[in-house]
C-alpha cells in the first residue's frame, strides 16, 4: 500500500506495481491527489515519455512501490 500524505514530489516517476487479487500491473506514478494515485501503465514503451500518457486512476491500497 501506498501512503498519499506521504508522497513528495521525488516519488513522480517512480515505478509502481498494481495487485488486485491475480492480476499485476505495472506503470509509473505521474500524479496523486487525496483519494488516487494516478498511474501511467501503458505509454508504447515510451518510458522516457510517459508524462504525455493518460494516467489511471487507482486506489492507494492496490499499489506497491517496486523495490530499487
Amino acid at each position: 500500500m501506498i501512503d498519499i500524505p506521504k508522497l513528495t514530489e521525488t516519488d513522480r516517476g517512480r515505478w509502481v506495481t498494481y495487485r488486485k487479487g491475480a492480476r499485476t500491473n505495472r506503470g509509473r506514478i505521474l500524479r496523486w491527489n487525496a483519494k488516487y494515485v494516478f498511474v501511467v501503465y501503458w505509454c508504447a514503451n515510451h518510458w522516457d515519455h510517459y508524462q504525455r500518457y493518460t494516467a489511471a486512476a487507482t486506489l492507494p491500497e492496490d499499489l506497491e512501490f517496486d523495490a530499487a
